[in-house]
């Protein structure tokens, strides 16, 4: 028959621990009571501390077996562009760029790449409508604000975007202001990513 007593755990500073069988403690090693029939010789002897041998799985970053830890990354999430290319002609003024992370994700600065061909495409601004995260807005008054603010080569312009679970949409709406293009002549293609944090 199985012996019924449970012997007592003593966690170390790291605070929670788990015992994973075989007297495997996460922190700190376990004091073992000694059985009825073995009374202790005196009352105020100091326990043996034996040395703690932890299994393979506790020397490495997991929770449990098969589950490491989750672990915070700075990564890239690019936004794909609902024509495909991301391009703007004659007959494009307007595009939407979503994103879906497969990750928990905090982005922090958005990147943006703007090449204008043609006169009159040079003098055309790229605007945004509309940035959000899910259904809430990044910005805290409605209103439009040039996206060419945030290319490669600005500085200070981090961003702290509300926290999103995966599968969720980051939107960007973009559109131009400008004169009419001239077809096969003016063209903007615009490329938009996000760097920022993913946990898992």
């Amino acid at each position: 028959m199985m012996n019924p007593v449970v012997s007592p755990v003593v966690m170390g500073p790291g605070g929670v621990g788990y015992v994973m069988g075989g007297g495997y403690v996460m922190g700190a090693p376990m004091i073992h009571q000694p059985p009825a029939h073995h009374p202790v010789a005196h009352p105020h002897a100091t326990a043996h501390m034996p040395p703690v041998h932890l299994p393979p799985w506790l020397q490495t970053p997991m929770i449990a077996p098969g589950m490491p830890r989750p672990q915070e990354n700075r990564k890239i999430l690019p936004f794909e562009p609902s024509n495909g290319t991301g391009i703007f002609a004659a007959v494009t003024d307007r595009i939407t760029y979503i994103a879906r992370p497969q990750k928990r994700f905090l982005g922090e600065r958005p990147l943006v790449t703007v090449a204008k061909i043609g006169p009159v495409a040079a003098a055309t601004a790229v605007m945004c409508s509309l940035f959000a995260v899910g259904t809430d807005p990044q910005q805290v008054e409605l209103g439009s604000f040039g996206i060419e603010d945030f290319s490669g080569s600005a500085l200070d312009l981090n961003i702290k975007m509300d926290p999103c679970e995966p599968g969720v949409n980051i939107r960007l709406d973009i559109f131009l202001i400008g004169g009419a293009f001239t077809p096969g002549t003016d063209s903007i293609f615009v490329g938009i990513k996000a760097l920022g944090r993913s946990i898992g």
